[in-house]
């Protein structure tokens, strides 16, 4: 009897320190876990006043800008370039200034006059991206004529289109029905993109 006696007063002791210990544990909650940041964040510079109040001047320099991807800008690139040619022989063909490096036109706009030698039924006049045998037409659309006058014969045209060149000239070309086309004046309109600051999604072919 005094033997169970002993025993039991070694387990009371030891079981309590148990319980303890384990609400302690149960107090504490699961182990910490750790967590790692995968993304490369943005560096920003700036400077932080006492006076209560924080000022952040954040660096986007015209060197180096931030790169996004919005087309829809306000602040794109007006485009609107006049050409004329004389002198021409029934076809008449005006390439304007390449696209600069890093760059996208889109022409919105193709308007113009052709003059002939003669009274003509009507005009049609192609805009490529580059010289019309080499890329083939992307635009297409006919002119009907009308007469000034015994000797003074022309076409106006005014075409919306959408098109799109990133690398190239510019081609128009015209060509006359029954008659010599004399000259031609064109003037595109639209904007550039700078592909550089605005990333420009490639051109599905």
């Amino acid at each position: 009897m005094n033997r169970l006696l002993s025993v039991s007063r070694c387990l009371i002791p030891a079981f309590a320190t148990a319980c303890l210990a384990t609400g302690a544990l149960a107090q504490m909650g699961p182990p910490p876990v750790g967590v790692t940041i995968l993304n490369t964040p943005l560096p920003v510079t700036g400077t932080i006043t006492t006076s209560g109040s924080v000022t952040a001047t954040i660096a986007n320099p015209a060197t180096s800008p931030a790169r996004t991807s919005s087309v829809d800008d306000p602040g794109r690139i007006a485009y609107q370039v006049l050409q004329s040619k004389s002198g021409c022989s029934n076809l008449c063909q005006i390439q304007f200034p390449d696209v600069p490096s890093g760059k996208r036109l889109v022409i919105q706009h193709v308007s113009g006059s052709l003059g002939f030698n003669g009274p003509p039924k009507s005009a049609v006049v192609n805009l490529a991206k580059d010289a019309v045998a080499n890329s083939g037409v992307a635009a297409f659309f006919t002119s009907v004529a009308a007469g000034a006058g015994t000797n003074n014969f022309f076409s106006v045209f005014d075409q919306p289109v959408l098109f799109y060149i990133e690398a190239g000239k510019p081609t128009v070309l015209a060509s006359g029905d029954e008659s010599t086309i004399s000259n031609m004046q064109v003037t595109l309109t639209g904007y550039l993109l700078d592909c550089a600051v605005n990333i420009c999604a490639p051109i599905a072919p």
